[in-house]
C-alpha cells in the first residue's frame, strides 16, 4: 500500500514538472522562433553568400571572397580607423563614468554639500544645472590637450 501512494505521488511530481516545463516553453518558443527566424536564418543565408561569387552567380567561390575583403585597402583603412576610435572612446567613457559617480543624486558632490552645508540633493545631470556639468567637463577633458597645441614651443 505505501509503495503505491510513493509511486503516485512521483508520478504527480513528474506530471507537475513535464507540466511546468510545458508552459515555460511554451511562453519561450515565441521569442525562440523570433530570434530563429529574424537572426540566425539570415546570419546563416549570409555565410552561406559570402561563399559564393556573387549574389547573381551562385557558384562557389571558397576563400576568394574573404582574401580580397581582408587584403584591400579600403577595409585595413576601415579597421585601423575603428581601433583608432576604439581606443579615443575608452578615456571619455570611463570620464563619464567618474563625473556620474561625483555628480548623480547620490553622488560625492550631494554628500559633500549635505554634510557640509545640510544642502538638498541635486540630480545635477537632470537639472538645469547639467548644462553646466557638461561644459565644465568639456573643459576639463579638453583644456589640457588645446594648452599643449597653442603654446608654441622653442625659442
Amino acid at each position: 500500500m505505501v509503495n503505491k501512494d510513493l509511486r503516485k505521488k512521483k508520478l504527480l511530481r513528474m506530471r507537475r514538472k513535464i507540466r511546468a516545463w510545458g508552459v515555460s516553453t511554451g511562453f519561450l518558443m515565441p521569442s525562440l522562433a523570433g530570434v530563429l527566424l529574424f537572426f540566425f536564418v539570415p546570419f546563416l543565408m549570409l555565410v552561406k553568400m559570402s561563399f559564393t561569387k556573387s549574389v547573381t552567380n551562385n557558384s562557389f567561390a571558397g576563400f576568394e571572397n574573404y582574401e580580397k575583403v581582408l587584403t584591400s585597402d579600403a577595409f585595413t583603412k576601415a579597421a585601423s580607423n575603428t581601433m583608432l576610435l576604439s581606443a579615443m572612446m575608452v578615456p571619455v567613457a570611463s570620464i563619464v563614468l567618474i563625473w556620474q559617480v561625483f555628480f548623480s543624486y547620490n553622488g560625492v558632490l550631494n554628500g559633500w554639500f549635505f554634510q557640509l552645508f545640510g544642502a538638498d540633493r541635486i540630480d545635477w545631470m537632470k537639472d538645469d544645472s547639467g548644462q553646466i556639468v557638461i561644459v565644465l567637463l568639456f573643459l576639463w577633458k579638453n583644456l589640457g590637450l588645446n594648452i599643449i597645441h597653442i603654446v608654441p614651443v622653442g625659442p
